[in-house]
Formats: structure tokens, sequence, C-alpha cells
């Protein structure tokens, strides 16, 4: 798949995916396939792209976790007012929180505007 699912179709793949591996192990049968591949009809191609999908939203989550860590840390050193940028001191700013509000909304809307990785 090339497009990255939104949070409800990735939800809505898990399911699926659960549902065919289940169906797979009632029936005691190996997973639909065919020659040439539909991913949306063969459990295999389609339970596997699900998983790359899972950990590559995983893998994006991750980044924007460290990211938004870094800001905070950067964050509470200027309340400390102990950020010395280029040598000079630099006053906090008066509204910090909302500063690191929409430095967190800008983060998500980054990652939500990521290609999705190869």
């Amino acid at each position: 798949m090339s497009e990255r699912p939104d949070d409800t179709e990735l939800t809505r793949r898990i399911d699926e995916s659960m549902t065919r591996i289940a169906r797979m192990a009632a029936e005691g049968k190996p997973p639909r396939m065919s020659i040439p591949v539909n991913s949306e009809r063969d459990d295999d191609v389609f339970i596997c792209d699900t998983f790359r999908q899972v950990k590559d939203a995983l893998h994006r989550a991750a980044q924007d976790a460290a990211v938004i860590a870094k800001l905070r840390e950067w964050a509470a050193t200027m309340a400390r007012g102990r950020y010395t940028g280029y040598g000079l001191p630099i006053l906090p700013p008066r509204n910090l929180s909302r500063w690191l509000a929409e430095a967190e909304r800008t983060v998500e809307r980054e990652a939500s505007e990521r290609p999705e990785a190869p």
C-alpha cells in the first residue's frame, strides 16, 4: 500500500487481519493467495501490509514523542532561565505553556504530512 491510513482505517485493517487469521485457524486452511496478487483478497498480502503499516505508525509515534520530549526539556530549561543560546541570557517566554502546546500541534501536523517510509 502506498498511502498511509488514518487511525480508523488502520484499526479496521487490524480487526480484519485478526478475523482472517481466526478464520484460517478455525477452518484449518492456509491463507488465500492468488496470482496475480490481489492485496485486498489475498490474506497473506493483506495481513503483512497491515503489520507493515502498524510498524510504520509506531515508528512515527516514537519519533514524534522524542521531538516533543526535547521541546519539553527545552521549555523547562527556558522556564528556569538557564538557556543561554549563543552565550547570551534569554528570558523565558511569557506564555510558555501556550507556546509548547502550539509546538506540539506543529509536530503532530508535520508528522501527519510526512510521507510514508519505504
